[in-house]
């Protein structure tokens, strides 16, 4: 048995790329069978909204969604991403593709994430894992940033993990970073940690790559966050869903699985008429003010919030999109993969982890601490998910190869 395993592992390190190949190819295929079967349908409101603010945006050459008054409540960066593609013709099917090229350029980057930071046999199981984590393939079936912001944040890391002295490559990470935030503004915590990250690693010349960053960022985010002043006199840098977000995290109905279900209506009711910018204001007043009031109670909630983060399952608005079936395969995937990232952590002591490893592992628990603040779901959490897999896969190929020594 334990001979069958050494071969084993020599045969996969042998095919490696024949086998990464090999799932990279299963997703698109895949990806594009289901793409087409799905045809024109969008299943949740953010997709119709993306679709309709990618199509203004050509058409009409302004991010609004009634085609006349402005918006800012959705971040630019994923209508502006389709929006070439809905110029040339795209169709639903094609711009759903799209996520997958992007899931299957994903697969490519934990391998070789995590062949650099640990082993061929990591990298391979890396790659494996996604596709035994069905529910990524159904994000990437949906018209949400949350997919391409994945890959964004994958390249960023690959190219940090390469990275030398060099400017440049942090010139490309500042522009990926600004493309990024104007996906997901969430993603911020991300780059603060990256930024120190960069300090901690003790680079000579730490500080020019780092304005060099800073700088290739705020080229990405200054157009947009210009444009929001001169149409609402206000600094918006990314999008005003802020205090509606904060609300569904801390008002008198929230509860830790609720997320943007919780009713906020008795908020909502006074904001008739207002802009988005006055919008948000005042929901991020009302929220501030419950937390104030309601110290202990939402303390008791940010760490059920917390919780929650690490849920298989969501209360979702749209009911038909829910199923005890979609549910248990959730659970029967998701189950083994946090088990499995949990016994990592209670093994660092036996397996330390690598540099870039801690980095992953901070990332990850960084940004789960973050969006507790405000609302936890799972689609929330899947571009950090992908960082979990490579934990998980270089974790296994130490087990692995680990046995595969003891055992000669």
């Amino acid at each position: 048995m334990k001979q069958l395993i050494r071969k084993l592992v020599r045969s996969i390190e042998a095919k490696d790329r024949l086998l990464v190949i090999a799932v990279i190819f299963l997703i698109i295929a895949a990806g594009a069978i289901y793409s087409f079967h799905l045809g024109d349908n969008l299943r949740y409101q953010d997709e119709i909204e993306y679709r309709i603010l990618a199509q203004n945006l050509f058409s009409k050459h302004s991010y609004t969604l009634d085609g006349v008054h402005p918006t800012l409540f959705h971040p630019p960066g994923y209508p502006l991403f389709l929006s070439p593609f809905v110029k040339f013709g795209a169709g639903i099917p094609i711009l759903r593709f799209l996520n997958f090229i992007a899931l299957a350029a994903s697969v490519f980057l934990i391998y070789s994430i995590a062949k650099a930071i640990s082993s061929k046999i990591a990298g391979v199981i890396g790659a494996i894992l996604v596709i035994c984590y069905p529910v990524l393939f159904y994000t990437a079936g949906t018209l949400y940033p949350q997919t391409i912001g994945a890959f964004c944040l994958l390249l960023i890391l690959y190219i940090l993990l390469k990275a030398q002295d060099s400017i440049r490559p942090f010139i490309l990470i500042g522009l990926l970073s600004g493309s990024l935030l104007l996906m997901i503004p969430g993603m911020a915590i991300c780059l603060a940690i990256l930024t120190l990250w960069i300090i901690y690693s003790k680079r000579r010349n730490s500080i020019k790559v780092l304005a060099a960053m800073y700088i290739a960022a705020c080229l990405v985010v200054a157009p947009w966050t210009t444009r929001n002043y001169i149409v609402y006199r206000s600094f918006v840098p990314f999008s005003a869903n802020f205090g509606m977000t904060l609300l569904y995290g801390n008002s008198e109905n929230t509860t830790p699985n609720t997320g943007a279900n919780t009713d906020i209506s008795s908020y909502l009711q006074y904001t008739k008429g207002l802009n988005d910018v006055e919008k948000d204001k005042y929901l991020k007043s009302k929220a501030f003010e419950f937390i104030l009031k309601h110290k202990k109670r939402t303390i008791k909630m940010y760490f059920l919030k917390l919780l929650n983060h690490f849920n298989y399952r969501n209360n979702l608005a749209t009911a038909k999109e829910t199923s005890k079936a979609k549910d248990m395969l959730m659970l029967i995937t998701w189950g083994p993969l946090i088990l499995l990232f949990l016994l990592r952590i209670f093994c660092l002591t036996v397996f330390k982890p690598a540099r870039f490893e801690t980095l992953l592992l901070i990332l990850y628990f960084a940004y789960a601490l973050f969006y507790a603040i405000f609302v936890t779901r799972v689609r929330y959490r899947l571009p950090l998910d992908f960082l979990l897999l490579i934990i998980v896969a270089i974790f296994l190929s130490n087990v692995i190869n680990g046995f595969a020594r003891d055992s000669k």
